[in-house]
């Protein structure tokens, strides 16, 4: 979001969620759906593996 100048507002706006929920996923309370993190991708304009960092992928994919 940072990278996009986005507000947690104006992401869970465009979702929709509440600000509140989205806040409760961001923090790790609450999983998001297959469903909510393809649209966060969409509303970031980025590829759905790009919101799980270099770390997830290495794991899933065996790179170092």
């Amino acid at each position: 979001m940072a990278r996009r100048r986005m507000s947690q507002t104006a992401l869970a706006k465009a979702l929709p969620l509440s600000q509140a929920a989205l806040s409760r996923r961001l923090c790790g309370r609450v999983s998001f759906s297959l469903h909510e993190l393809e649209g966060v991708a969409g509303v970031l304009q980025v590829h759905p593996s790009e919101l799980f960092g270099a770390a997830f992928t290495h794991s899933i994919g065996g790179g170092v």
